[in-house]
């Protein structure tokens, strides 16, 4: 499997775990189409969407050092082909594809 997280993440600010739980399923929960929207069914798609609200709900509130590993982590466990650095990147609802957050936003001058 490779590298196992044994020592607990470093969090910029403390979170509870139920915090962190709640935080995942909201994210889920506005990001995923209702019933009426046809949803998502691949098993693909709905692992980047996990992914994408993995990284942002747990990992969104780690240290830099911290995040690398986490970053690795999900990449290692997932059976789906991720980005190098899930820190840089988006979902895009409508293709639910991951694309990097640059194309998205202008470089600032």
């Amino acid at each position: 499997m490779g590298d196992e997280i044994v020592a607990p993440l470093r969090q910029i600010t403390p979170r509870t775990d139920l915090n962190m739980v709640q935080q995942l399923t909201y994210l889920i929960d506005s990001i995923l189409p209702g019933p009426d929207e046809n949803p998502p069914s691949d098993f693909v798609d709905l692992e980047k969407l996990y992914v994408f609200c993995l990284t942002w709900s747990l990992g969104g509130s780690l240290i830099d050092e911290d995040r690398d590993k986490f970053n690795k982590f999900l990449s290692q466990v997932a059976q789906t082909l991720l980005p190098s650095n899930l820190y840089d990147n988006y979902i895009d609802i409508k293709s639910l594809n991951l694309d990097l957050w640059e194309k998205k936003v202008p470089a600032y001058e």
